[in-house]
């Protein structure tokens, strides 16, 4: 149900009031911002309305719903003291922080105890952190853990490092390779899936599928606790671009990449053939004489040009086959137009 909001030139916007079941509602008597009695009409659903700010240090005039009590710098702060009203546990005084700054000897047990009684000691401790007082700091690194993390970064993971060295967790071994300038990204033999993603411009369950249909040929590794991967060599991916050129966007491709891949399979397939006369017998083994063309629809053709043919494709002239793709189209025009002619208006409109 739309509700009636009068609206003022200067902006300031109200809803009906007299507001009762049955009743529309009355226009105000004057704005409450500039004073004139000049309003506008209008019928909303949800209206946005002028609404005073509750915050007594505030007051402000805001546009907001019709139960909106604090304006947008106060909403946060108002419902956050409302929610937590009552429910504090360890509320931090200036006077409790003095205490905490002339008590504290690394030892917030004892503090606790003492000062706070019934206060868990990660409340003190955590206090204790904030205002300066202590400092959680891992201990130092050694030899022969640097040794083994730069050893295997790049040939296992950080979870297999951490179960290696049993002290240190999967997050301090990646935090450490970032501190030494080492990447952590696993080396592999080939392109990872995210390499080949970016690559062929397609989404890592699309090169999944190929790769299950035996289109695309690739290793998986599966690791347990670890992340599995996949390795796919580039003459793999060439010869599925080659087989499949049909599959993927080549405007979503890496152009430079993609060429050089087709550059180098080219190569190889040149090495691959014979060269010279050999290639020269091959090919003269293999071309067909030329035959007349066969014209169009049993008609012969008209100029009665000789045409070289080739396997799969019926011996017809460019003129001739320019001339049949023609006819293949009046025939399908004609047959959709028998369509439409025998077709109850009612369909007809649904079709179209």
């Amino acid at each position: 149900m739309s509700q009636r909001v009068w609206t003022c030139p200067c902006g300031w916007r109200t809803t009906a009031e007299n507001t009762a079941q049955g009743v529309r509602g009355d226009a105000p008597s004057a704005c409450r911002r500039c004073g004139q009695s000049r309003f506008r009409l209008t019928h909303e659903r949800h209206p946005r309305v002028t609404r005073v700010c509750k915050n007594p240090d505030c007051r402000t005039d805001f546009l907001g719903w019709t139960g909106a009590k604090y304006c947008e710098q106060c909403r946060g702060l108002w419902r956050c003291q409302k929610a937590w009203e009552g429910r504090r546990k360890h509320v931090w005084t200036p006077e409790r922080d003095q205490i905490l700054r002339d008590h504290y000897r690394n030892n917030p047990t004892a503090v606790a105890a003492r000062f706070f009684p019934g206060w868990p000691k990660w409340v003190v401790s955590r206090r204790a952190c904030a205002l300066g007082l202590a400092r959680v700091k891992e201990k130092p690194w050694t030899a022969a853990e640097d040794a083994l993390v730069r050893g295997w970064a790049g040939q296992h993971t950080v979870i297999w490092m951490a179960r290696q060295l049993r002290s240190r967790t999967p997050t301090a071994i990646a935090v450490r390779l970032k501190r030494l300038h080492i990447s952590r990204r696993i080396q592999a033999d080939g392109l990872t899936m995210r390499q080949l993603e970016q690559a062929l411009g397609v989404d890592h369950r699309q090169i999944k599928a190929w790769w299950r249909s035996g289109r695309l040929k690739g290793r998986y590794h599966a690791n347990l606790n670890e992340y599995d991967r996949y390795e796919f060599q580039e003459d793999d991916v060439a010869e599925f671009c080659l087989t499949h050129p049909f599959v993927f966007r080549l405007d979503r491709v890496d152009q430079a990449w993609f060429m050089g891949l087709m550059r180098d399979a080219v190569q190889a397939a040149r090495e691959q053939q014979p060269t010279g006369a050999a290639r020269k017998t091959v090919t003269r083994e293999k071309t067909l004489p030329p035959v007349p063309c066969i014209g169009v629809n049993g008609h012969p053709c008209s100029s009665e040009k000789a045409v070289v043919p080739r396997r799969g494709l019926p011996a017809r002239c460019p003129d001739c086959t320019l001339e049949f793709r023609r006819r293949l189209h009046r025939d399908e025009i004609d047959r959709l137009r028998r369509i439409r002619a025998v077709t109850a208006p009612e369909a007809r409109e649904a079709m179209a």
